[in-house]
């Protein structure tokens, strides 16, 4: 939430360990570096980044420009019939979001939020990768509800990665992540609302969550 509400530069590791509860060197265990902090924290709940994306240096806005500007090109490419245009679709709203992250455009996130919503809207119910989709969209409404506290943003955030983690059932080796996006967004619903049901799910899915995640495995912490 750091990077979103102060941006990149303003924000230490000292900073983001203080909000986790730790230590500067407990935040190394999983960071090598705040570059690949930023890098984690934009790519939570994003399934398709793609490497042009995900390689930009942190911060390098003129590399990260060149990707988008490649990715608009490859969707223009791909027009509404095309079979990899919601792929396209994904990758272009995942380098927007980036942006977003970095100087806090609202025009960014918006167009984020569009293109995800096209991308689900070419994945119906049966679509191998909807689960993916519906995780993404959800994603980026999810930054909307932060920046603009939208109970509407909040609803449809939890409806879709529940809907998400209806499709990745037990044995799914991506379950874990479903689990863990929803029990935060019941979380923010609670702090939101007070519902003491929203608390019992949210403890329930994260307890399933953790379950996947033993002592020893390396996202158990």
């Amino acid at each position: 939430r750091r990077f979103h509400q102060l941006g990149y530069h303003a924000v230490s590791l000292a900073d983001v360990a203080a909000d986790a509860g730790l230590t500067g060197p407990g935040v190394y265990r999983h960071f090598a570096s705040k570059e690949a902090l930023l890098v984690g924290a934009i790519t939570t709940g994003l399934d398709e980044v793609e490497a042009a994306v995900a390689a930009a240096p942190a911060g390098s806005l003129d590399d990260l420009e060149k990707a988008i500007r490649l990715h608009r090109e490859a969707l223009d490419l791909r027009p509404p019939t095309h079979p990899h245009r919601s792929s396209s679709l994904n990758s272009l709203a995942a380098a927007l979001r980036f942006r977003y992250v970095l100087t806090g455009s609202l025009d960014d996130l918006e167009a984020a939020i569009r293109l995800h919503t096209e991308a689900l809207d070419l994945r119906p119910p049966g679509h191998p990768h909807r689960d993916t989709s519906l995780n993404n969209l959800a994603a980026v409404l999810k930054d909307r509800y932060i920046l603009t506290s939208s109970q509407e943003d909040l609803e449809m955030t939890i409806r879709l990665y529940g809907e998400a983690l209806d499709l990745r059932p037990p044995g799914h080796p991506r379950r874990s992540l479903s689990l863990n996006n929803l029990a935060a967004a019941l979380r923010d619903r609670y702090i939101l609302k007070g519902s003491r049901d929203d608390l019992e799910e949210t403890i329930q899915v994260q307890r399933e969550a953790l379950e996947l995640h033993p002592s020893g495995h390396p996202r158990h912490i």
